[in-house]
């Protein structure tokens, strides 16, 4: 135990210092994480509960979901964490890094959502799930661009953005979402919503 008004080294009020950004970090995004999984959770009942169950309905949204969740694992193809561990490492690498890995990061999420798209376009005769999975084809790419800067600033040790943004990007989505069943826009909004909230 150190007692009050004992000086502390420069290397331990270094260690003090990191250990609280740490935990400060930890807190701000594991926060974001349970506030966007709560209010995640309330629009997916409300979904469940307006659209109608089957192939023509919450079905529809739930594939253009999944095709979404399966093609951000190619887009993401490993990069983020790459790139963040190298800032993280030394700060100075992001300027020499970001060119080419952003030129990667943009080949990776075309590829994606090329995938999906000649996917949709080879295998879908329904004109509803087809622009929805159109549409998430637009959304990997768009999502790939907003998680490529997340793991910029995961590597600058700056959390704050990221869990703020989480929160109101889920606002966002599940407001337009809702918006759009309350105002009988047909299901693709629900994809459109998505979309905006990349």
């Amino acid at each position: 135990w150190i007692e009050e008004g004992t000086p502390c080294t420069p290397v331990g009020e270094a260690v003090m210092v990191r250990a609280l950004r740490a935990s400060e970090n930890t807190i701000w995004l594991t926060g974001a994480y349970v506030l966007q999984k709560l209010v995640a959770f309330g629009y997916f009942v409300f979904l469940s509960r307006a659209i109608a169950v089957g192939p023509n309905g919450i079905a529809r949204y739930v594939f253009a979901f999944a095709l979404i969740a399966i093609a951000q694992v190619i887009a993401d193809g490993g990069l983020n964490y790459a790139l963040l561990r190298e800032v993280a490492r030394d700060r100075n690498r992001l300027t020499p890094l970001l060119g080419t890995a952003l030129m990667l990061k943009i080949g990776l999420a075309l590829f994606a959502a090329g995938a999906v798209w000649s996917y949709v376009w080879l295998t879908e005769s329904d004109p509803i799930r087809l622009q929805m999975g159109l549409l998430a084809g637009v959304v990997v790419m768009a999502d790939a661009m907003a998680q490529f800067g997340f793991s910029i600033l995961r590597g600058l040790k700056n959390l704050r953005m990221e869990s703020v943004v989480t929160v109101v990007n889920q606002v966002i989505v599940s407001g337009i979402g809702i918006g759009a069943i309350l105002l009988g826009f047909p299901l693709p909004m629900l994809v459109v919503a998505l979309l905006i909230g990349a």
